[in-house]
């Protein structure tokens, strides 16, 4: 009974109270008490006039925070005084023009708000499809977007690690400095085998090696019998 809601399309002379008024007894029919599937399904089956126009009202909050009461109470707030002189009234031509206006003058987007203008014989009919299109093609965009950006995440972690796969690799064919096997403990064996690959030295406190193999105790040892020898 749910899926045979008719669009709200107030140029055919709707009311709020009407069209909210029998969306409620076809929840009462359906058993539906949930307010978010009662917002769910306004949402869907309102139609794009009154799907964009909600969305124009409650810029500020996402769709997924707002009951239904607060989206029926916003739509009566807006199309109240415009409808119920619609129904009584003869606006001729001029009404779609009116209404068309005061669609434009409610979209939040400015984005979307700028394109409406240009385009030609913008009608009261036309102008909340033109406003989907363009916020479903903007979605589109973010969408194809996010897994482009994902993928050169990957790829530069990718680098980063091969990368560093290539300096230890270097590194564990660099032989210690005083001739030794190791550049870890000055032993006899490959650096990759180094039981101290995790060690901390005392003398740098750099992670990775021994104090008796340690690079920069070595340096200033060095640089130190230079000056000695100097003077």
């Amino acid at each position: 009974m749910l899926n045979q809601i008719e669009a709200f399309q107030p140029l055919n002379g709707a009311s709020r109270e009407r069209y909210v008024e029998d969306l409620i007894f076809r929840f009462e029919a359906n058993d539906t008490t949930s307010t978010e599937k009662k917002r769910a399904i306004l949402m869907i089956l309102c139609g794009p006039y009154a799907y964009v126009m909600i969305r124009s009202l409650l810029t500020c909050r996402p769709l997924n925070e707002v009951t239904f009461k607060e989206i029926a109470s916003k739509i009566k707030e807006h199309l109240n005084p415009e409808m119920n002189l619609s129904e009584n009234c003869k606006f001729a031509k001029t009404l779609d023009d009116m209404l068309r206006d005061r669609f434009f003058g409610g979209i939040g987007d400015e984005a979307i708000q700028g394109r409406l203008p240009a385009e030609p014989n913008l009608s009261f009919d036309l102008a909340p499809k033109i406003a989907i299109a363009a916020e479903t093609g903007h979605k589109y965009t973010e969408k194809i977007r996010a897994p482009k950006n994902e993928f050169a995440l990957i790829q530069q972690q990718a680098r980063n690690n091969n990368s560093a796969h290539r300096t230890k690799q270097t590194m564990d064919l660099v032989p210690a400095m005083n001739g030794g096997g190791c550049y870890r403990c000055n032993d006899d064996y490959h650096a990759s085998r180094c039981k101290f690959i995790n060690e901390e030295c005392h003398f740098c406190e750099k992670i990775g090696h021994v104090e008796r193999a340690c690079f920069t105790k070595l340096r200033e040892e060095n640089n130190t019998s230079r000056k000695t020898s100097r003077t």
